[in-house]
C-alpha cells in the first residue's frame, strides 16, 4: 500500500495525534554545497527525503525520495546517522497532524538526472554553503547531521 494511503488509514484511527514514522534523508554534496530544498507545508530547508513506505528498504526509499523530490539520481556513499527523539524531530503540519520522524541521513553523490526548480514538496532547491545554510530557516536537528 502507497504510504498516503496507509499514513491516511492511521489518521483515521489516531485523529492529529503524533505519529512515529521512519523516514530518510540526503546529504548530497557538490563541492562545499549541500542541495537543500524549502518544504512547502513547513517552510523549513530540509535535505531531500519523507517517510519510507510499508516494506520499504531504507536505501530504497532514499533514492526514489531524492528523484522525487530532486529530478536527480543518486548512489549512496554510506549512512551519516541516524536522528530522532524529542522537540526537535517533531513537526506539526499546517493540518494538525504531527509527526514525530526517525531518521536515517545518508551520504550520496549525484550520478545523473537533472535538478528541478521545484516540485510538489518542494518550492525551492538550491546548493549552499554551510555559512549560507546557517542563515536560513532550518530544521533544528539539521546542525546535529552537519557536525563535523
Amino acid at each position: 500500500m502507497p504510504r498516503e494511503g496507509y499514513i491516511r488509514e492511521l489518521r483515521a484511527q489516531v485523529g492529529s495525534r503524533p505519529l512515529l514514522l521512519p523516514s530518510v534523508a540526503a546529504l548530497i554534496r557538490n563541492g562545499d554545497r549541500v542541495l537543500v530544498g524549502r518544504h512547502r507545508d513547513v517552510g523549513r530547508w530540509v535535505m531531500p527525503g519523507g517517510a519510507l513506505e510499508p516494506g520499504e528498504r531504507p536505501v530504497d526509499g532514499l533514492v526514489r525520495e531524492v528523484w522525487e523530490e530532486t529530478g536527480l539520481h543518486v548512489a549512496i556513499s554510506g549512512l551519516r546517522g541516524v536522528y530522532g527523539g524529542g522537540a526537535d524531530h517533531r513537526i506539526q503540519y499546517p493540518n494538525g497532524d504531527i509527526v514525530d520522524y526517525v531518521a536515517a541521513v545518508f551520504e550520496c553523490h549525484v550520478v545523473g538526472g537533472a535538478l528541478h526548480a521545484e516540485t510538489p514538496e518542494l518550492d525551492s532547491l538550491r546548493w549552499v554553503t554551510l555559512p549560507e545554510l546557517a542563515a536560513l530557516d532550518t530544521p533544528p536537528w539539521l546542525a546535529m547531521v552537519l557536525e563535523p
